[in-house]
């Protein structure tokens, strides 16, 4: 991820920024972790594919939760009237 051009005269900016990405990549490498962990102790498994499923399915509805968090509700104020599958697939095609 490359970081967007900056405002090199504010550095809380910057640093905040910087922690963004980090913050970011860190969930990546948790979500990825957590499929190594699966394929090293379940692959041999009669279930493994189920468990595969099962962890995508949770990682789908949760990262939509947040889709769902992010547009419909900015701190000051939930409006949930703002909510609807067609915005909320503009988001995820855009």
């Amino acid at each position: 991820m490359d970081l967007p051009l900056l405002d090199v005269d504010n550095p809380a900016g910057i640093a905040f920024q910087t922690l963004a990405m980090v913050a970011i990549n860190d969930s990546f490498m948790i979500e990825s972790a957590i499929y190594h962990l699966l394929k090293v102790h379940f692959r041999s498994q009669p279930y493994y594919a189920d468990l595969l499923d099962l962890f995508h399915e949770t990682t789908y509805k949760t990262e939509f939760g947040q889709l769902v968090d992010l547009i419909t509700a900015p701190e000051d104020k939930v409006d949930l009237s703002k909510f609807s599958m067609e915005r909320c697939v503009l988001h995820i095609l855009s």
